[in-house]
This record gives C-alpha cells, sequence and structure tokens, in this order.
C-alpha cells in the first residue's frame, strides 16, 4: 500500500510539535552537558595554574627547609625496613632448614 501525498503531509503535520519538541529537549541536554564541561575545563586550567603558582613553590620550600631532617628518616626507615627484612628472611631460613632435616630424617627412616 503506497500512502498518497496528502496522507503523508497529515502525518508530518501531526508529528511535526513532537518532533519540534525532542529536538529542542535534545538541544538545551547537549547545550547543559557542553556548558558543564567548559566550565569545568576553566575550572581545572585555572585550579593547575593556581596551584603551580602558589602551592608547588611553598611544597618546594618546605622541602628544602626539611632536607635534613627528611634524609635522616629516610635513613632510618631504611634501616627499618632492612632488619625486618632480616628477621623475616631468618625465620624462612629457619624454618626450610628445620624442614629439611625432618624430610632427611623421615627419607632415611624409610631407606631402613
Amino acid at each position: 500500500m503506497k500512502l498518497d501525498e496528502s496522507t503523508l503531509s497529515e502525518i508530518m503535520e501531526s508529528v511535526k510539535p513532537s518532533l519540534i519538541e525532542g529536538l529542542q529537549n535534545e538541544l538545551k541536554s547537549n547545550i547543559t552537558w557542553e556548558t558543564k564541561e567548559e566550565i569545568s575545563k576553566q575550572i581545572r586550567e585555572y585550579v593547575e595554574t593556581w596551584a603551580k603558582k602558589e602551592i608547588i613553590p611553598e611544597i618546594a620550600r618546605m622541602l628544602t627547609e626539611d632536607k635534613d631532617s627528611l634524609v635522616s628518616l629516610g635513613v632510618k626507615l631504611g634501616q627499618e625496613v632492612v632488619e625486618a627484612m632480616v628477621k623475616e628472611m631468618s625465620t624462612a631460613i629457619k624454618s626450610n632448614l628445620e624442614n629439611a632435616w625432618k624430610r632427611k630424617k623421615i627419607f632415611e627412616a624409610l631407606l631402613d
């Protein structure tokens, strides 16, 4: 069945308001999203510039002023880590040796 020109025209006229409304809603949604994105971009750029100007120099100054204490803290923490690793490795080696000795005794008992 083929629709004639007047029927098609009537259909288009009847859906025209809802099409326009749908397009308007979509445009509003897109404009709102794009506006939010642009505002977020501008805020990120401002904060980044501000942090580079205000925060980073202050942190660098603090680190430079506390350099000696940070270095000594690093050395102390390094020593503590090494001590903990040695303790854990010693415990593991001792356990492995004990297990090896037990396996040896079991193996010898099986062979006798």
